[in-house]
Parts: structure tokens; C-alpha cells; sequence
């Protein structure tokens, strides 16, 4: 909500107050308490009409300034004349005119908060769809090019690793059954999501140059946890996408740790960055999965990324549900 609107809200709710509190002082100085206390009986019926005009039809008419302000200036002129004629009529009048415009502001502000918890449940539900053909977006940019490699590799494991080559076509099915239909849900259990970044590592290992290229630390219990899915695996992605030659040690390092609800997880590789600049595709997943973050958990996270002396750093920390 803006602040000049809050400002507003309690500009109306001051300048009421003070409004009755004179409104009734010129009350009582012409009319006896009996005499009150029987046309307020009558203000009562006025109650809900005045409360649904605001609620209807002033809400509408709020961006007809010019409007407005001629209904109230007739009113007042109408008030002034009925005054000089009569103060009693007048000090009769103004008790309408103290229960008219207060439950018109109450009808209008009800309705005014209705339609803002609308407008904002309308936004974040578009913002969730965003987000999630960003998802599916992010599923698409990784699935081809590491399906085709993945492909190549095996193929080229079956006539001399037979072993390896059904080892690593099952990696890929458990992959691809995860992306279509676990990654499909608001929340996975946490040992999925990182079964899938194990399968994603072993596949990727098939193109390493040298063994220890890469240093995968998992510690913890992450069976009692639940992430939304695909969270985790476009770091991952990323450090094997934009790494240096997979000749040389711990060329990426992952560290993944649970401990009590708390995940944290960590991810370095040395990088080229003139490929990272040149590659459109890099920005799209990390801005995904901030937007992600910062839509499931809000407050429950924190995020950092840096990028100095060719090694890339990402460390996320969040708290995540039991299931």
C-alpha cells in the first residue's frame, strides 16, 4: 500500500473525529438530550444505506474528484443556508450529517480493502504463474543440451562399458522421471532433490578429464526435509556449464548439509568469464530461482553470490518444512 494512501486513511480518520466532536457540541447547544435521542433513533435506519452507498457507489466515483467535491460543496451550501434560517433544523440536519459521512468512509474502506486483498492475491497468484514458466522455461533450457550429451557419452559406453552405459541410462530415466513429474509439485522431499543432483554429477562424469575435477561433500538426514524442487540444480548446472577445463582438481566443489531444519549449501567453480557474459542463458535459471526464493521462502533464506579472481562462489542457506 502507498504511503500517501495510509496518509489519507488517517487524514479521513482525524478529520472525522474532530467533526463530531464539533458537530455534537453545536447539537447539544440547540437540542435537548430527549430530542436527540429521538431522531438518532431515525439516523439508525440510515445506517446501512449510507454504508453500501460507500461501499457501491462512492468507491466508483473515487477518481471523480471534481465530483466529489461539488456533492460536498452543495451539501455545505445547503447546511449554511438551512442555518441562517433555522439552527434548530440545522443542528437536526447534523446529526445525518455525522452518521451519513461516517458509514459512508466505513463502506468505502471496506470496500477498499476488499478490493486490495483481491488485487494482491490476483498478483501473486500471476507472479506464481510467472514463475512457474520461468520453471518450465529453466526444465528446458537444461534438458536438451545435457540429454544430447548424456546421449553421446553413452553411446559411446556401449561397446566398451556395457555396465556403465545401463548404469548411466537409468541415471538419466530417474532424471527425467524427476523433472516430470516430481518437479511438478509445490514441495519434493529434500533427498529427491538431491538424489537428482547425484544422478545430474554421475552422468556429468562422463566427460571428465580428470577424476577429482569435482568434490561433492553430502552430510545430514535429508529424509524428514521437503524443498521445492529443481531449488538446487541450476547452481549445479551452472558450475558444470561455465566451468574451465574439467582437467584439473576440484575444479567445482559442492558442499551440502542438513542439520535440524536448516539447509545449507554451498557451490564454487572456476569459471571463464567471457562465456558468461556471452551466454543469455546463464542469467535466466539464478534469476529464477531468486525470484523463487524470494516467493517461497521470504525471510527464510539467505543468498549469496560472488564472482572474483575467475571463481564463482554460491552459498544458500534456508529454512526448510518437515514432512
Amino acid at each position: 500500500m502507498k504511503k500517501s494512501t495510509i496518509l489519507y486513511f488517517h487524514l479521513a480518520f482525524w478529520s472525522i473525529l474532530f467533526f463530531s466532536f464539533f458537530v455534537s457540541q453545536f447539537i447539544f447547544k440547540h437540542l435537548t438530550v430527549q430530542e436527540y435521542g429521538k431522531i438518532a433513533r431515525y439516523g439508525t435506519y440510515v445506517i446501512p444505506i449510507s454504508f453500501y452507498l460507500g461501499y457501491l457507489v462512492a468507491f466508483q466515483t473515487r477518481k471523480r474528484r471534481k465530483l466529489l467535491i461539488s456533492i460536498v460543496a452543495g451539501l455545505l451550501a445547503l447546511f449554511a443556508v438551512i442555518y441562517i434560517l433555522s439552527p434548530k433544523t440545522a443542528a437536526q440536519l447534523s446529526i445525518f450529517f455525522t452518521t451519513i459521512p461516517l458509514w459512508l468512509t466505513i463502506g468505502f474502506i471496506f470496500k477498499f480493502f476488499i478490493d486490495w486483498f483481491k488485487k494482491k492475491e490476483k498478483i501473486n497468484r500471476l507472479e506464481k504463474e510467472s514463475l512457474q514458466s520461468r520453471l518450465d522455461l529453466l526444465k528446458s533450457n537444461i534438458a536438451p543440451h545435457f540429454i544430447f550429451n548424456t546421449l553421446h557419452n553413452i553411446d559411446t559406453l556401449i561397446f566398451t562399458h556395457q555396465n556403465k552405459a545401463s548404469e548411466s541410462i537409468i541415471r538419466l530415466a530417474d532424471i527425467m522421471r524427476y523433472m516430470l513429474k516430481d518437479a511438478n509439485v509445490d514441495r519434493t522431499v529434500l533427498q529427491s532433490e538431491i538424489t537428482n543432483i547425484e544422478n545430474y554429477i554421475e552422468l556429468e562424469k562422463l566427460r571428465w578429464k580428470d577424476p577429482l575435477f569435482l568434490n561433492l561433500a553430502v552430510k545430514g538426514d535429508f529424509t524428514k526435509l521437503e524443498i521445492a524442487p529443481m531449488l538446487l540444480i541450476p547452481f549445479v548446472e551452472n558450475a558444470f556449464k561455465h566451468s574451465l577445463d574439467s582437467n584439473m582438481k576440484d575444479g567445482i566443489t559442492i558442499s551440502i548439509e542438513a542439520q535440524n531444519r536448516s539447509l545449507s549449501f554451498s557451490c564454487q567453480n572456476y569459471f571463464d568469464g567471457s562465456s558468461i557474459s556471452t551466454d543469455g542463458s546463464h542469467g535466466i535459471g539464478l534469476a529464477t530461482v531468486k525470484k523463487r526464493l524470494n516467493l517461497i521462502y521470504p525471510h527464510r533464506h539467505s543468498l549469496r553470490i560472488s564472482d572474483s579472481d575467475g571463481l564463482y562462489t554460491v552459498n544458500l542457506e534456508i529454512t526448510l518444512d518437515e514432512n
